[in-house]
């Protein structure tokens, strides 16, 4: 489906940026799924993943510098009338994009960067009525998160999202990408900076209905995934 990618936005940041390079553990070892941008997806229609208007979304992503100009990597928009889209643009911007399923939707974003291309970068993003926010780990060795907001109103619609997909977000909008680390919690993380500096901090207020260590092959907590293509599950290097 086409998104307008001129919306409303705030980037809030500038800086230099070092290369991110984390290969912490996480729950079954180090792995990602790899999807090829053609077929590959996991997908799941469980209402626990389109039932409530207030989500935390937490994930790692590579940000590959020849990807599409706008890389829809995972959400649950596509086929729905409400939902979220993770996206990169190769240009040097991470978009959260949120649509409310009745008439309007906005982009929140982190813009600069490129400098860490070809690099696995943690994301929280958080979604309620009154503002989205995302927040990116972008330079491993001193903490720095950056963080933006759009406090645009919205109206999420309960239960009007489209299925939950790892690798596409349509049936016909695949996207190459690595995935892993990802977890998805109903209600507004208090503490969301916490997870991007530590895959091991829990986050409070939300609770969890989905978590993927290695990205979509394997689901320790959730629900049914069905499977397109053949994506594959890679141990880091």
């Amino acid at each position: 489906m086409s998104i307008p990618f001129a919306q409303k936005m705030t980037i809030p940041f500038s800086a230099s940026l070092s290369a991110y390079a984390d290969t912490k553990s996480v729950a079954d070892g180090c792995y990602y799924t790899d999807y090829d941008g053609v077929d590959d997806n996991r997908s799941s229609t469980d209402a626990s993943l389109k039932s409530a208007n207030k989500w935390t979304l937490c994930t790692e992503m590579y940000l590959d510098s020849g990807s599409a100009t706008n890389s829809r990597m995972m959400g649950n928009l596509g086929g729905g009338t409400g939902g979220y889209i993770f996206a990169y643009k190769n240009t040097g911007d991470i978009r959260f994009y949120v649509h409310d399923g009745t008439t309007a939707g906005d982009f929140t974003w982190v813009g600069g960067v490129a400098a860490i291309n070809n690099q696995f970068v943690k994301m929280v993003a958080t979604i309620t009525n009154a503002k989205r926010e995302l927040f990116v780990d972008i330079n491993d060795t001193n903490g720095l998160v950056s963080r933006g907001t759009n406090t645009t109103a919205l109206t999420i619609e309960n239960g009007g999202y489209g299925d939950f997909q790892f690798g596409s977000t349509g049936s016909t909008e695949f996207t190459k990408s690595r995935i892993r680390n990802t977890q998805i919690y109903t209600g507004e993380a208090t503490n969301p900076t916490a997870w991007v500096t530590s895959d091991t901090t829990t986050l409070s207020g939300v609770a969890l209905v989905l978590q993927s260590d290695d990205g979509g092959s394997n689901i320790e907590t959730g629900q049914v995934f069905t499977t397109g293509g053949a994506p594959v599950r890679t141990e880091c290097p």
